[in-house]
């Protein structure tokens, strides 16, 4: 794995991709990530798994985000795909559910979709295409491909321009000379344009779904269950007309989006304290379909209530453990 985030945390980073393998329906154990490895200083890794047919499938992850960073992953560089196809699937399976996780099949097969692809901004308007190449080779070395935008009207540059480097590594070095680099009355931008792309696509649908979207980095990766926060209050479920009325109202919101398989309202008991009051949780037959609720509910109105949804690991709501 490469071009990890700053600072990251192992174990979360294989929990991230266990629950990414589960929601794209390339787990075959429940705990896929067997070791993980993370050199911070270097921004790479390495993921053990417990099935070859595990780690195959994680190859199709290639570009999933990861506090905000678009992760790069591959085989290792002594790979030897003959000797691999003795021991399970070489290959993902084509099964895999990837737009779960905002993936498309078959990776990044467009120049603009390419991992390693730079994007800089903040450029000077009267600065040639020569020049801007110059710019990138100093930076990182020699390009396989480049874009420089330019105004239609005035012939000038456009502000802005894209790059990828004939060695991949070069993009992070690049990424730390130019970013913030002062050219005239302009400071320069330099991120992986594919991060950026995405930022935008989830903004987008943040603002589809939400009223008033907060600043977040990425969805959080989908369960098979869905909760529902704050749309129920401890005194409307108390009165059992009002807590049935409730429940049918909610079953049939759910169904609406996927084969509930359970829904779960916790009650009150007295004065004794019950996880998850005030909370709905709706387990589906898969995440595809707890997927469709999240973005159908998250932010809307509920009896005059608004809900603030997230996702359940599928195993301990099973086991019955809620919080």
């Amino acid at each position: 794995m490469g071009s990890l985030p700053e600072r990251v945390n192992e174990a979360a980073l294989a929990e991230h991709l266990c629950m990414a393998l589960k929601a794209v329906g390339g787990a075959t154990t429940d705990r896929p990530v067997w070791h993980l490895y993370v050199n911070e200083g270097r921004k790479f890794g390495f993921a053990e798994f417990m099935t070859v047919e595990e780690c195959s499938n994680t190859v199709a992850l290639d570009g999933i985000l990861f506090n905000g960073a678009s992760i790069r992953i591959r085989r290792p560089n002594d790979y030897v795909p003959s000797e691999a196809q003795r021991m399970g699937p070489s290959m993902p399976s084509k099964a895999l559910r990837l737009e779960v996780v905002g993936l498309q099949a078959g990776g990044f097969t467009r120049p603009e979709d390419d991992p390693d692809r730079i994007f800089v901004g903040g450029l000077p308007y009267d600065l040639l295409e020569g020049q801007f190449i110059d710019l990138l080779t100093s930076a990182g070395g020699p390009l396989r491909s480049h874009t420089y935008k330019k105004n239609p009207d005035t012939g000038l540059g456009a502000g802005y321009g894209f790059a990828v480097f004939v060695d991949p590594s070069s993009a992070d070095a690049a990424i730390t000379s130019l970013h913030g680099l002062r050219m005239g009355d302009k400071c320069l931008t330099c991120r992986r344009a594919a991060q950026g792309q995405r930022e935008r696509q989830q903004q987008q649908q943040q603002q589809q779904f939400f009223s008033a979207p907060p600043p977040q980095i990425q969805q959080p990766i989908p369960t098979a269950v869905v909760r529902l926060n704050g749309c129920v209050t401890a005194s409307e479920l108390s009165d059992p007309n009002e807590y049935k009325e409730i429940y049918d109202d909610m079953l049939e919101e759910a169904e609406r989006y996927g084969n509930v398989l359970k829904l779960h309202i916790p009650k009150p008991e007295g004065e004794a304290s019950v996880p998850g009051l005030g909370k709905v949780y709706v387990r589906y037959a898969d995440p595809s379909q707890s997927l469709r609720a999240f973005q159908a509910m998250n932010g809307r109105k509920f009896g005059g209530n608004t809900v603030v949804a997230d996702f359940l690991d599928e195993r301990k709501f099973d086991e019955g453990s809620i919080e």
